[in-house]
């Protein structure tokens, strides 16, 4: 899907040039993290069985499978680095970095803020890249339609087709609950030259 198609589908009135500044944003923001999430997932599932002609199980077939697919994943990752977004405070000198990464299974985002009235600030950019990665994921199945349709043949009954959240648990996103890793949002500190800040 190139960006003029994209942008006839967006609600109001968006230039090519403007799309394609979205799309980037999306890759750079939660490529790398939804991606490597999906060959995570990959790489716990491992339900190919292949049957041999003389009725025998190849045994070697998921694990091949498996690193068949997730090669061809890492090729498909558009930046060797995973964006953020990022928070001021007025009462302190340095800066939080928000960004996505891979969590184990029950992650939960735990930041320390200057003060409470930056809580909304913050779910707010929680809740924008959790879209970004939805999106991102959307667009991704789309435009590589023959690998998504691989990968899901490979996962079995667990279905990849979309990222869920919960209320439980909003800063994290994963194909199923039950997945040992999963796409957490991840928050550090970083001075004024975006150096992280070293925890005493």
């Amino acid at each position: 899907m190139d960006s003029s198609e994209i942008a006839s589908q967006l609600p109001g009135n968006f230039s090519e040039t403007e799309v394609e500044k979205f799309v980037k944003m999306g890759k750079v923001l939660a490529g790398k993290a939804v991606l490597s999430y999906l060959m995570e997932v990959i790489k716990e599932c491992g339900s190919v069985k292949v049957v041999m002609k003389d009725g025998r199980e190849d045994v070697g077939a998921a694990d091949r499978e498996s690193a068949k697919l997730c090669k061809m994943i890492k090729k498909a990752i558009p930046f060797d680095y995973s964006g953020f977004t990022q928070c001021e405070f007025e009462e302190v000198p340095y800066k939080l970095n928000i960004t996505l990464s891979i969590v184990d299974a029950g992650y939960k985002t735990d930041i320390a803020i200057p003060d409470s009235s930056y809580v909304n600030e913050i779910l707010k950019q929680y809740q924008f890249l959790k879209e970004v990665a939805t999106a991102y994921w959307n667009e991704f199945i789309k435009s590589n339609g023959s690998l998504f349709a691989r990968a899901q043949k490979y996962c079995g009954g667990l279905d990849i087709s979309k990222l869920h959240s919960s209320d439980e648990n909003p800063t994290v996103l994963y194909f199923d609950p039950c997945t040992k890793k999963q796409i957490g949002i991840f928050a550090y500190y970083v001075d004024s030259d975006n150096r992280p800040l070293k925890r005493k």
